[in-house]
């Protein structure tokens, strides 16, 4: 892939992150950073679990439009000890022929807020969740990347993906 910048975040600031769903498995997710001159570990990013800014997601709706959905946040039980996981707000589909929702969405949602996978054939375009994330005021400056991991609920699939970010120090 073609090199690009890397995002630039504050120290101490809140910052939006997104992801999408090819394929609807449940489950939860989190977000943590791993210092890019270190080993990138999963024990790297356990030491480094960002706290999600506030309760709620965003989706951004495939037909267009966007709706704010209350999170389900876990925080007993997770590893790290204490790092908050957060439910994925899509319902899958209920039995094999997708005619109902897992769960209700969440209010607002069109028929493109649950579904087991993205099928642009029949209108269906799952959305993009979108959250909001506190970084912590003792970030030091530099180099990182942005772990996102989402451990599934119906399969026992473990999907992650990583981004470059670069951390400036706090203040304004």
């Amino acid at each position: 892939l073609a090199s690009s910048a890397p995002a630039s975040w504050r120290a101490g600031g809140v910052v939006e992150v997104g992801w999408g769903i090819a394929a609807n498995h449940g489950g939860g997710y989190a977000y943590r950073l791993c210092p890019a001159s270190a080993p990138l570990t999963e024990e790297c990013f356990q030491a480094n679990h960002l706290p999600f800014a506030d309760a709620a997601s965003t989706l951004r709706l495939g037909g267009g439009g966007e709706v704010r959905a209350p999170a389900a946040d876990v925080s007993k039980g997770t590893v790290p000890a204490g790092g908050a996981w957060r439910r994925n707000p899509v319902p899958a589909c209920r039995g094999g022929s997708c005619d109902a929702p897992q769960f209700p969405p969440p209010a607002g949602c069109d028929a493109t807020c649950w579904g087991t996978s993205d099928n642009a054939s029949i209108g269906r375009v799952l959305p993009v969740i979108v959250d909001r994330l506190k970084l912590p005021v003792s970030l030091r400056p530099g180099r990182y990347v942005l772990g996102f991991r989402w451990d599934c609920e119906a399969t026992s699939q473990v999907w992650a993906s990583c981004s470059d970010v670069t951390i400036l120090s706090g203040g304004g």
